[in-house]
């Protein structure tokens, strides 16, 4: 890329500095996307062309974006020094599999989905690995995850020794498809195809309806008895990206920029919050609180009595994609691989937990104050906070 420079220079060199002819907005264009400043300073510095006054702005520009990194390496530098009561242990990588895009716990057990449809299930006490799992013979992303608890017919739950008795797994793919899965033998028993793109986002309501939300635009509602889909919801202009609930109500995010607030009971939408200027991409919900995220940077947070925006959190550099409650702080992690805390009584940043990670797409909370985060990498991690 620096030779780019350099010829780009050669090219409207005429002869001698003096004649150099050349565009300003060229120049702002290559000065800092294209530099390797480290080069220019050191090689190219002694060329005729750089007696030019283009040659002599661009050294400049290099000599003073050497200082801005350094500056920002010994920040990066305090910043780990200030957490260093954090501690992180790598959980699982597993590049070949591609982005965690699912990851959820389920009392003891941690469950994640991958881009290749492979799925894994962890004991989260002994970090044993207990399924690993082609869910999808096409190799579809798994893009969500719900857990379901049936009683048999009995009403007694089986003698088996597995933790996963009368329990059922359903994936969501990035083909529209679901597919509900026996815990306790890892049989496919169901696969549902109603919905028509990825579908990334559920809810389960007292075990006895699940419901989906799909890029598709819509939302459905499954009977658990049954797994048919009894309510389609053409719930948005663009994509569904997370649902939630709360009490009777049902929150849905979109790449419409929009939250929508439904009722539960007649699905009616309640309300349309407005603010973010960006697709909204994770949505979690506390005692009080909706909070969302989106790919403007920032972090909503929306009084549930009222419905109206109250703080807005700016701290990320690129968009977010992962949110999680823990003992009265709130993490965000997104794609420039920043996790951040936050004081939820304040709503001000606390710490920078972790910088220069891989990009952060999903969070979970473990017993025992242990945050764990899923990349677009493959990795796993477990966040051990004082």
């Amino acid at each position: 890329l620096t030779l780019s420079v350099l010829l780009f220079l050669l090219l409207v060199y005429k002869g001698n500095s003096k004649n150099m002819v050349y565009s300003n907005d060229v120049l702002q264009c290559i000065r800092f996307a294209l530099i390797d400043p480290l080069r220019l300073v050191n090689e190219i510095k002694k060329h005729p062309v750089m007696e030019s006054p283009v040659g002599k702005e661009l050294y400049q520009s290099a000599t003073d974006f050497l200082v801005l990194v350094m500056a920002k390496h010994a920040a990066r530098k305090a910043i780990a020094r200030k957490c260093s009561h954090v501690e992180m242990r790598q959980f699982s990588k597993h590049e070949s599999d591609g982005i965690v895009y699912s990851l959820e716990v389920f009392e003891n057990y941690l469950v994640a989905g991958f881009e290749n449809g492979t799925l894994r299930v962890w004991d989260t006490h002994t970090s044993e690995c207990l399924v690993e799992h082609n869910a999808h013979t096409r190799a579809k992303a798994i893009g969500s995850l719900a857990k379901v608890d049936k009683l048999p017919a009995s009403g007694q739950r089986s003698s088996s020794d597995s933790p996963f008795c009368s329990s059922f797994l359903v994936t969501g793919f990035h083909d529209g498809s679901l597919k509900v899965w026996n815990m306790e033998t890892w049989q496919c028993e169901r696969t549902l195809i109603e919905h028509t793109q990825g579908v990334w986002s559920f809810v389960v309501l007292n075990n006895n309806y699940l419901i989906s939300s799909s890029y598709d635009k819509t939302i459905k509602v499954w009977n658990t008895e049954t797994w048919e889909c009894e309510k389609t919801i053409l719930a948005h202009k663009a994509e569904i990206e997370c649902i939630a609930t709360h009490d009777n109500h049902l929150f849905s995010a979109s790449d419409d920029k929009t939250i929508k607030v439904w009722d539960l009971v007649t699905w009616e939408c309640e309300y349309i919050l407005n603010g973010h200027s960006d697709p909204v991409v994770v949505l979690k919900v506390t005692e009080n609180y909706l909070l969302s995220a989106s790919q403007d940077c920032t972090i909503r947070v929306w009084n549930l009595a009222t419905m109206e925006s109250e703080h807005i959190l700016c701290g990320h550099d690129y968009c977010i994609r992962a949110l999680a409650v823990m003992n009265g702080k709130l993490f965000s992690g997104g794609v420039d691989g920043k996790i951040m805390m936050w004081d939820m009584e304040t709503w001000q940043p606390e710490k920078v937990i972790a910088e220069e990670t891989d990009e952060i797409e999903q969070f979970n909370v473990i017993e025992g104050g242990v945050l764990v985060s899923g990349s677009a990498g493959g990795i796993i991690r477990k966040w051990y906070l004082d």
